[in-house]
C-alpha cells in the first residue's frame, strides 16, 4: 500500500502540473510574464515528483502533456530520460521562480528550486553543477543561517536551535531566515494535512 501511494499521489501532482502547462497558451487575461511564473511554478512540481519517482522505482512511464482522455497504453522510460526532464524543469524553475524574500510563506521560490536541482545534479553524478546550484542558496543574502534567539518562546529557557522547532518558528515570518521552503500544514481544516488525532509536527521544511 505504501509504494502504490506514493505512485498515486506523484502521477496526481503531474498531471496537475501537465494540466497547468497544457492550458497557459490559452489562457486569457494573463501577462506573459504570469504565464511564465505558473509555468515555472508547475515545472517546480512536476521536476519533484517525477525526481521522487525515479528514485523510488527506478525506470516510470513519462507524460509530459495533459491526458483528456483515457490512456492504457504507458511504457516505462530509463531512468536516464526521466532525469534529463527532472533537471530541464527544475532549471527553468529556478530561471523563473520569485526569490525567497518576494513570496508568502509556503510558496515555492528560487532557492527552493536550487537545492532541489542540486540534490538532482548529485543524483546524476554532475557534481560541478550540484555545487553551483547549492551555492546559489547558500550565498543567497535572503537566507542565513539563525544565531540569536527568535520567535514564539524566545524567553524561555534554551538557545537558537531550540527556537528552530518551536510552536509557529518555522515561517520567515516568525524571523526564520534559515528554512527555505515550509509546507503549510492547518490543524483539523480539509486539506490540511493534520488533524488533533495524530501526533505530527504542525509544519514541514527544508
Amino acid at each position: 500500500s505504501i509504494a502504490k501511494f506514493y505512485w498515486d499521489e506523484n502521477y496526481k501532482l503531474i498531471a496537475q502540473a501537465n494540466t497547468a502547462i497544457s492550458r497557459l497558451a490559452d489562457a486569457t487575461g494573463l501577462s506573459d510574464d504570469q504565464k511564465k511564473l505558473y509555468e515555472a511554478k508547475a515545472r517546480f512540481f512536476r521536476g519533484l515528483a517525477y525526481r521522487t519517482l525515479v528514485l523510488l522505482y527506478g525506470d516510470v512511464p513519462l507524460q509530459l502533456e495533459e491526458v483528456t482522455s483515457p490512456k492504457t497504453d504507458y511504457t516505462r522510460e530509463s531512468k536516464d530520460k526521466v532525469w534529463s526532464v527532472v533537471v530541464e524543469d527544475l532549471e527553468f524553475a529556478a530561471a523563473n521562480l520569485p526569490d525567497i524574500n518576494a513570496v508568502k510563506d509556503g510558496e515555492i521560490s528560487k532557492p527552493a528550486a536550487n537545492m532541489l536541482l542540486s540534490e538532482v545534479y548529485l543524483a546524476i553524478g554532475n557534481n560541478d553543477k550540484a555545487a553551483s546550484a547549492a551555492s546559489a542558496v547558500i550565498s543567497n543574502p535572503n537566507l542565513a543561517l539563525m544565531t540569536e534567539r527568535f520567535g514564539s518562546q524566545a524567553k524561555e529557557d534554551g538557545d537558537v536551535f531550540y527556537d528552530l522547532f518551536r510552536p509557529n518558528n518555522q515561517n520567515r515570518g516568525s524571523g526564520n531566515t534559515e528554512a527555505i521552503w515550509v509546507i503549510q500544514f492547518e490543524t483539523n481544516v480539509e486539506g490540511g494535512g493534520n488533524n488533533t488525532s495524530h501526533f505530527f509536527w504542525n509544519s514541514g521544511s527544508f
